[in-house]
């Protein structure tokens, strides 16, 4: 076999071996994945698209997409982050849902690289997800049986998307009798100043976004758009921000509470605060770093047994993180049969301590 040949063979085996790669970097209009997302030309998922399914990433998008992407529709347990630069650099946001138009995100015709990977919050399309997301956003609880009910049909069989459950929660009188208006309200200023700054919002700043969404009529979307049009935002991305020992600190433990649900580790603190202090690395890359680690994937399957005191210290920190007090006999069985029994993650702890009598009287 002479030397021509085998350059052939070796050629035609690396098409046959890596053609997902291949299609899914190729505009069309093929069949959606179950898990993953799909990246269209225009605005409201016209035109023509790319798919990716959970753990491809495109560190160079061809020439021909590269920023040409308008809008992007999430399907299953699938989260996006894109990237201004290729290799993922520069900017970066995530989405776990629909985006009609990257315009409003500031991202129209601006990505260059992208990890598509499992959400740890559940995906874009299931409506049971979709309710108990709006009604945690927009009224700070969980659904009851008659909203979840409603919600559900409407989704269903009269085609509403999260955007028009939302919309319907914020127009009812729980909503609008005050008190869960601005709850809502911080809520969503605290998350998108933790996604694009890093930081909880100093008291001007969640002052005069409440102001907004509350008096203006502002949403999440208008609130992250100010807030990536800021110099703080510029400073970020630029990494000319120096950042404290502390705030180093509070984003490790964001990462470890929201990718493996647990508090870091000495060594995982010190590493990822290296990362932080010495490489300027963001919060975002340091949750990448952790969804790609072993326990995260076991965390995804359900596999990682949490053991007997790893439970105590889940439930001690929900009840002195919400209450301010040791869990008594009682609530420490229950919620300890939770996390082990029914892999309740802390945040579902503290949602329900939230949700319980005692809390509610207190506040």
């Amino acid at each position: 076999m002479d030397r021509r040949t085998t350059c052939a063979l070796f050629a035609g085996f690396l098409v046959l071996a890596a053609p997902s790669i291949v299609a899914a970097q190729q505009w069309g209009r093929g069949s959606f994945p179950r898990e993953g997302v799909c990246f269209f030309k225009d605005p409201n998922f016209n035109g023509e698209y790319f798919c990716a399914g959970v753990g491809d990433s495109f560190g160079r998008v061809p020439d021909d997409m590269n920023d040409r992407i308008s809008s992007l529709k999430v399907f299953g347990h699938a989260e996006v982050t894109v990237f201004n630069d290729q290799r993922f650099g520069g900017g970066s946001s995530s989405f776990r849902g629909n985006i009609k138009n990257l315009k409003n995100e500031g991202w129209n015709d601006r990505i260059s690289s992208i990890r598509v990977h499992g959400s740890n919050l559940g995906g874009g399309t299931d409506p049971d997800r979709i309710i108990r997301r709006a009604y945690q956003d927009i009224l700070g609880r969980d659904p009851d049986p008659q909203g979840m009910s409603t919600y559900r049909s409407n989704i269903i069989d009269r085609g509403w998307t999260e955007q028009d459950v939302r919309e319907a929660l914020r127009n009812s009188p729980e909503y609008q009798t005050g008190p869960a208006r601005t709850a809502s309200a911080d809520r969503i200023i605290n998350r998108a100043y933790q996604d694009i700054l890093g930081r909880q919002p100093d008291p001007e700043g969640l002052n005069t976004y409440r102001r907004n969404i509350i008096e203006r009529g502002w949403d999440e979307q208008d609130v992250r758009t100010a807030l990536r049009r800021s110099q703080e935002r510029h400073d970020v991305v630029r990494g000319q921000r120096t950042v404290s020992d502390a705030e180093a600190e509070d984003i490790v433990r964001r990462a470890y509470q929201s990718v493996l649900k647990r508090e870091p580790d000495a060594s995982g603190m010190r590493e990822y605060k290296a990362r932080i202090l010495n490489d300027r690395w963001t919060e975002q890359q340091v949750v990448s770093a952790l969804r790609s680690s072993p326990e995260r994937h076991e965390v995804v399957r359900g596999q990682r047994a949490i053991s007997d005191a790893e439970a105590t210290e889940m439930v001690r920190r929900a009840y002195q993180s919400v209450l301010n007090r040791e869990p008594d006999a009682g609530g420490l069985r229950d919620y300890k049969a939770r996390v082990m029994n029914d892999h309740w993650s802390e945040h579902q702890l503290v949602n329900a301590l939230r949700n319980s009598d005692e809390y509610r009287a207190k506040h």
